[in-house]
């Protein structure tokens, strides 16, 4: 998995990226295919050609909008306090008139309380 680290290293705040390649992002980072089914990831991300990286207030999410695995969120709060960090979520501010998580509501949930008030997103470009 690539760190959220790297990412910064990078200087990619504010780029663009292509669907297909935010696609791939995600995939690399799930652990089983399955949890690309349940809520349809891949073809939600695919919907919309290109997405920003950039910089989304937590509070700005709902984030019991899905199913949550407190189980997984804990793991992820625990992984958090000991430095790891992760890749952005994916979020969808098109569709529903409101910021909406395609992937990543466990690492928005486990990064909100560990006290972060930011998530890096990639987020949906009209």
């Amino acid at each position: 998995m690539k760190s959220f680290k790297s990412y910064m290293c990078e200087n990619i705040q504010g780029r663009i990226f292509p669907s297909w390649k935010v696609a791939a992002e995600v995939e690399s980072h799930h652990h089983t295919h399955d949890d690309l089914i349940d809520g349809d990831v891949l073809q939600r991300i695919q919907a919309y050609d290109y997405y920003i990286l950039t910089n989304i207030p937590l509070s700005d999410l709902s984030l019991d909008e899905w199913e949550v695995d407190e189980g997984l969120v804990d793991e992820y709060v625990s992984k958090l306090q000991n430095g790891e960090e992760y890749p952005p979520i994916v979020i969808d501010s098109i569709s529903y008139g409101v910021p909406t998580i395609i992937d990543g509501i466990h690492r928005a949930n486990a990064l909100s309380i560990t006290g972060n008030d930011t998530v890096k997103a990639y987020v949906t470009k009209e």
